[in-house]
């Protein structure tokens, strides 16, 4: 089906309104007007244009307007084909049903089941990959900072060790000059040694040595006396008194040698330190050695981590182009959704309303029941010979029915009704406008509604004037 040509609203040459019931692709709102721009033409000497989808009109618009237009063109399109096949299926089922008891049907719905499944599959999955993405952020996050705190054990303990070194240099110096320190001491001991032991001879010597008074010798020596008399043996002499001067340089060496005892303790003390920072040192060392160790090892789990994290950022870009591609259907079902609730919205209001709604075919069934009671009184006068009982002109035929049947009665109001109305459109009264079709024998234009309904109630006018006059030669028994 092509597109659909949009009714023009002025005149293209003078800019006047369009004249109503005017054809829907005239341009001009009269022969002048057009002549006048196929002169204009001519003599420009503008050749002639190929028809377009889109009105000629049109052109010379603003981009969005022209758009607009051919969207709406478009969209006018879709809406007569689904009008048509409405159309078309109410012409079968009203040939099927001639009552006219039928259902109003409703036009189909888009079905969006696969795109919306295939949505919400493409949103489970980008869930999935935000999760995880999020999970080896997480760990990325606890990797991270356990390697900080693993550095900061390191280098405190790296600080302790130091710490620890240096303070085993210093007590290596300070042994080094210990040593120096015990070895002088040493040798001023060995000869303070040497000397308070000459002294102590030399005190003992002067203990053990006699006084030389009164010819008396010495214990070691003997007198010079002749063998057979032997000399007699001296009393014990008497103990000397010791020299002060000894006995102070005596007590100053002993305190000396206390004083280095207690610097060879202290050495010794020292030593055992050193040897203790030693032991705390190696400690130390084992433990950073550890320390380097599961440092290196977190190094590696946190660099698999950043390979994971990397690996789930690449499948995140991966997944970008399906959010864009979710972010397009979504937007494609919002604009499908969109278009056919205006498809609905416009499907009902060319759908033309039912009979037992539609103020003509109302008016209709009164009439049909008019007709009904006229035709039972032409029939009666006929049977007594009366002859007509009216010389006016009826152009609704006069039919007797079953009234007690509904359906029956409501069957002859919707055949005369579309009878009307196509007698209406194919041969107007005089001074009324050509009405038509919004809906083929079902409903017109507003104004051509507006027209057929005033021509019926002249219609029953008409026929009531008709049943009175009947009614009155009925009584009257004779036949004017």
């Amino acid at each position: 089906m092509g597109a659909v040509l949009l009714r023009a609203q002025v005149c293209l040459n003078c800019g006047g309104a369009m004249p109503t019931g005017a054809r829907i692709d005239q341009r001009y709102c009269k022969e002048s007007c057009r002549t006048l721009a196929y002169r204009i033409r001519k003599r420009s000497g503008l050749p002639a244009r190929p028809r377009t989808a889109v009105p000629q009109w049109v052109d010379g618009q603003p981009p969005t307007i022209a758009s607009a237009l051919a969207a709406l063109a478009e969209l006018q399109a879709r809406v007569l084909h689904i009008a048509h096949h409405i159309e078309q299926d109410d012409i079968a089922f009203r040939q099927a049903c001639p009552t006219g008891e039928r259902e109003q049907e409703q036009p189909p719905a888009k079905d969006t089941t696969p795109l919306q499944a295939r949505i919400a599959e493409l949103e489970q999955e980008l869930a999935q990959a935000r999760r995880a993405l999020e999970q080896a952020q997480d760990d990325q996050g606890a990797t991270a900072r356990e390697v900080q705190r693993l550095e900061a054990a390191r280098k405190a303990d790296q600080a302790a060790l130091a710490e620890a070194q240096q303070q085993v240099k210093v007590a290596e110096a300070r042994q080094y000059e210990l040593d120096d320190l015990y070895r002088t001491q040493r040798e001023i001991s060995r000869e303070r040694f040497g000397q308070i032991q000459e002294l102590t001879r030399q005190l003992e010597e002067a203990q053990s040595s006699p006084q030389r008074r009164g010819g008396k010798v010495s214990p070691g020596r003997k007198a010079v006396r002749p063998e057979p008399m032997p000399a007699p043996t001296p009393p014990a002499p008497a103990p000397a008194t010791p020299d002060p001067a000894l006995m102070r340089k005596l007590g100053q060496l002993e305190g000396e040698n206390r004083t280095l005892q207690g610097m060879v303790q202290s050495q010794a003390d020292l030593q055992g330190t050193a040897q203790d920072l030693f032991g705390y040192g190696a400690e130390l060392s084992a433990q950073s050695q550890q320390l380097q160790t599961e440092l290196v090892r977190m190094r590696q789990t946190m660099a698999a981590s950043n390979a994971e994290v990397a690996k789930l950022r690449a499948e995140s870009l991966r997944v970008e182009p399906l959010r864009e591609t979710i972010r397009d259907q979504k937007a494609q079902l919002s604009q499908a959704a969109r278009d056919h609730r205006a498809l609905q919205a416009e499907v009902q209001r060319l759908q033309p309303p039912p009979h037992e709604t539609d103020p003509f075919t109302l008016r209709m069934r009164d009439c049909v029941l008019l007709s009904h009671r006229i035709a039972e009184m032409q029939q009666e006068a006929n049977r007594r010979g009366i002859g007509p009982l009216y010389h006016l002109p009826l152009d609704i035929p006069l039919k007797l029915l079953n009234v007690a049947d509904d359906r029956a009665v409501w069957a002859a109001a919707i055949q005369m009704a579309t009878t009307v109305r196509r007698n209406f459109v194919s041969q107007p009264p005089f001074g009324v406008a050509k009405p038509t079709w919004v809906h083929v024998d079902r409903l017109l234009d507003p104004q051509g509604e507006a027209d057929v309904l005033k021509y019926l109630q002249g219609q029953m006018s008409t026929m009531a004037t008709a049943e009175q006059l009947g009614r009155m030669r009925l009584r009257s028994g004779r036949h004017r």
